[in-house]
């Protein structure tokens, strides 16, 4: 299968991971042996399958490209990888050229057709100016392993470009078991289906057939998923209007959760907007309750001292004889 690019690297979610693991290494290799393999595909070219259970956050893989190149290219590409091509060993050389290639010999040169068929894009960016959205510099990168992924538009991992190392990180959007193919995405999931097929087939030959494709229901569900907000306002309003039902926004954000784990969605800033929603409720549900609880032992502690107070005055009014229905107390009345 061809191994395509992603238009915008989705990084939000992942940026800051708990560490791996005890007994994994950063690169995400298990101490009892790698993390996945390269495998041929059943349906053609090859695939990346799981080789040991992935958590969400899990760290699959670290990977420095084969060739990196600044877009647009600044030179002839077809020379540059072709002078790169001659700096690598014989191993580098046969991973380059041993990766997918949708166009024939009599089309593009190989050299090429296999870097337009495998590579994905990146964006790096000059430190201090990170903030500035005119110093993002869009590279295209081919990699050994991570070229080999195929394209899901429901994809369990979601990749980050670390502009500090040169090296795209695959983190696991959700749980991966052993044995399980490793897919990303090549185009924004996002995409209405009729874009995103023709993008597929156009750009990288590619007739996808994941659940998100073959769904009726999944265009909908995603337009639903595309209109989430990040409205924590809401949720503050929520709180400083007790006159609200408890559950107001926790049900219909426990619904939306669903729906994007429904889709495979879980790597997108969707999934990280309704998660945050949903931490920032409990947060304010918890201090709303320990405020509650609070209140109570502060009017308990104002009770228990007013019925002290009331019952000083009573002993000192009944001390001086005066009529005990009078301290705004029945008499008491003991029984023979």
């Amino acid at each position: 299968m061809l191994r395509g690019r992603q238009d915008e690297i989705r990084a939000y979610t992942m940026a800051n991971l708990a560490p791996t693991e005890e007994g994994e290494d950063e690169d995400g290799t298990s101490s009892n042996g790698i993390a996945y393999v390269i495998e041929e595909n059943p349906t053609g070219g090859m695939r990346m399958i799981a080789n040991k259970d992935f958590e969400c956050g899990d760290l699959v893989l670290q990977e420095l490209p084969l060739v990196l190149f600044p877009l647009p290219a600044k030179s002839d590409l077809r020379l540059s990888l072709r002078r790169a091509l001659n700096a690598f060993d014989d191993a580098k050389r046969a991973d380059y050229m041993g990766l997918a290639n949708i166009y024939a010999a009599d089309e593009v040169e190989p050299v090429l057709g296999i870097f337009v068929s495998n590579k994905f894009e990146v964006f790096s960016t000059d430190g201090a100016e990170a903030a500035s959205a005119d110093r993002t510099k869009p590279f295209a990168a081919v990699f050994k392993d991570i070229s080999r992924m195929n394209h899901s538009c429901c994809p369990n991992v979601v990749r980050y470009w670390c502009t500090a190392s040169r090296s795209m990180h695959v983190y696991a959007a959700r749980s991966v078991q052993k044995g399980s193919q490793i897919v990303t995405a090549y185009c924004d999931p996002f995409l209405p289906l009729r874009e995103r097929r023709a993008l597929l087939l156009n750009t990288y030959k590619i007739a996808c057939a994941c659940p998100a494709c073959t769904n009726s229901e999944s265009a909908a569900n995603r337009v639903r998923i595309r209109n989430i907000r990040d409205d924590s306002a809401a949720v503050i309003q929520w709180t400083l209007t007790p006159a609200l039902p408890d559950d107001l926004l926790l049900v219909p954000s426990l619904e939306q959760l669903k729906l994007i784990e429904d889709e495979g969605l879980e790597g997108t800033e969707y999934y990280a907007r309704v998660l945050r929603r949903l931490w920032l409720h409990i947060f304010r549900v918890g201090r709303l309750w320990s405020f509650r609880i609070l209140w109570a032992d502060v009017e308990g502690v104002e009770d228990r001292e007013r019925d002290e107070e009331i019952g000083r005055d009573k002993g000192n009014a009944l001390g001086a004889g005066a009529d005990p229905r009078r301290c705004g107390s029945p008499p008491v009345v003991y029984a023979a």
